[in-house]
């Protein structure tokens, strides 16, 4: 391959590094070359995805006939200074500025998402919401509208309920107590003479 023709395919494909990110365009550093901004390649169409590459990460520019200003930037590729998180073929990660991380482990068949300290998570779905499986709350759970069970219930430890509510099957554990509107299932539960209920 001649030296013009080298030099022309260098010119059509450059590794560089983001400089800069502004909106839906970006600088590159190729080398000595300073690009213009320049778009990066998305899923753009019905389905919309935005993950702008980040300042200092390594990317691939193509530039057709050779001349940067028209360059798309593909994003992006591993280095030094942003190297892969996982090493695991199983894994799949995506990972936020705040550290805020989406992992799938294939082969523990375990989904994991972890959010920094003042992390918060909401879903709005009008239609409703369906969860199956075991589930378990570590924490506080505040519930504002009506709750129904069609299950038996095992009220453990120092409960408060303050509203009216409809069980068919009530376990209280001692020193349970149980608020104004939670009266009137109190004298229909099934309780065992070891059960201590003090209503408010």
């Amino acid at each position: 391959m001649s030296d013009s023709a080298n030099e022309t395919l260098t010119d059509l494909i450059r590794f560089g590094t983001v400089q800069s990110v502004d909106g839906a365009r970006a600088v590159v550093k190729c080398g000595d070359v300073i690009s213009p901004p320049l778009p990066w390649l998305a899923i753009v169409g019905a389905w919309l995805v935005w993950m702008p590459p980040s300042q200092g990460a390594q990317v691939t520019v193509i530039c057709p006939d050779g001349d940067i200003a028209g360059g798309i930037i593909l994003n992006g590729l591993y280095s030094d200074a942003i190297a892969s998180p996982v090493t695991s073929l199983l894994s799949a990660l995506l990972k936020a500025p705040d550290n805020a991380t989406f992992v799938y482990d294939a082969a523990a068949h375990a989904l994991t998402f972890t959010l920094p300290a003042s992390g918060t998570v909401k879903i709005i779905a009008p239609g409703g919401f369906e969860f199956e499986g075991d589930t378990k709350v570590t924490g506080k759970l505040e519930v504002t509208d009506d709750v129904t069970l069609s299950a038996k219930l095992d009220v453990l430890g120092t409960t408060t309920i303050d509203a009216a509510v409809d069980i068919k099957s009530l376990t209280v554990a001692e020193d349970s107590v149980l608020g104004v509107g939670a009266t009137k299932f109190v004298m229909l539960a099934d309780m065992t003479p070891s059960t201590k209920v003090k209503a408010k």
